[in-house]
């Protein structure tokens, strides 16, 4: 397989309103209120197109007449105005990120992977139609997706990243095998890092390390972005928390201000305890709460 290798990858960095158009693209609801762009996330709960866009208090109030509820992160200047937190798996400062961030054995693990395996920049979607259906459903079935997609839809989903240069896809490859892959996109100087499909028999080879760390170089040389994000925090699942630590990920709390229908929060806080936690960054559930 001819492709570029991950070291050669060049990013783009989005704006707000380019994230927005690209989520309506997807078919996305977004809307635009006091500026700044929202979009849906559940029928009447909103928040930013990017989520850690980091509003003012003003800015962030209540984006459309029919939201029941909404969240946002906020600027370093109206933190005192905080009635929660998002807590996600956060670098703060990815212009020096290298492998010293990494525990030791992470270090060992990457330079193993690096020798083994090679990890590229797909510039078209031809090895995921071949082999990443297998890998996709490898991760289904470790994670227990409850409604995995068939081999159709993966492929209606990978085609449409193919020519996208919003995304950047980064995959490992044992020769011409599909190790595993990754999807990421940045928004005004936050990375997100996306899905992160890695079949159970490539574990031995390192290569969820070298697709992370790989990912993180390709935007730390644009020299455009300063954080980066790994998801929120699931304290229901210790050994991710114990692996994104050590990656150099810290978690974080940033201050964020919500709002809920108030019959609404009450059946979150109690029912999905865990939902809850990553909405408001309240009360952390014990690892036995349901998502």
């Amino acid at each position: 397989m001819d492709y570029p290798d991950a070291t050669e990858a060049r990013v783009r960095v989005l704006s707000e309103a380019e994230v927005a158009e690209w989520l309506k693209e997807r078919g996305e609801k977004v809307y635009e209120h006091e500026g700044r762009h929202w979009r849906r996330v559940a029928p009447g709960f909103l928040e930013p197109a990017h989520p850690l866009a980091r509003m003012t208090i003003a800015q962030a109030t209540r984006p459309t007449r029919l939201s029941w509820g909404y969240r946002a992160t906020l600027q370093d200047s109206d933190a005192s105005h905080a009635n929660g937190v998002i807590v996600p798996y956060l670098i703060r400062d990815l212009d020096g990120y290298d492998e010293t961030r990494l525990t030791k054995r992470k270090r060992e693990a990457l330079r193993q992977c690096l020798r083994q395996t090679r990890i590229v920049r797909l510039t078209d979607t031809a090895i995921l139609r071949e082999q990443g259906h297998g890998v996709y459903l490898s991760y289904a079935e470790r994670l227990e997706v409850e409604h995995p997609l068939d081999a159709e839809a993966y492929r209606t989903m990978v085609d449409g990243w193919s020519g996208d240069d919003r995304r950047l896809v980064l995959a490992g490859l044992d020769g011409d095998q599909l190790l595993g892959y990754m999807d990421s996109f940045a928004a005004d100087g936050t990375l997100y890092l996306g899905n992160l499909h890695v079949s159970a028999a490539s574990f031995p080879t390192n290569i969820t390390t070298g697709l992370y760390y790989q990912s993180l170089q390709a935007y730390r040389r644009s020299g455009l972005v300063r954080e980066a994000v790994g998801g929120l925090h699931r304290p229901e699942n210790p050994s991710l928390t114990s692996f994104k630590l050590s990656l150099g990920f810290e978690v974080t709390s940033v201050p964020s201000v919500h709002h809920m229908f108030g019959p609404v929060e009450a059946i979150f806080r109690r029912v999905r305890p865990l939902t809850y936690y990553r909405l408001t960054g309240s009360s952390t559930p014990d690892r036995s709460a349901t998502a």
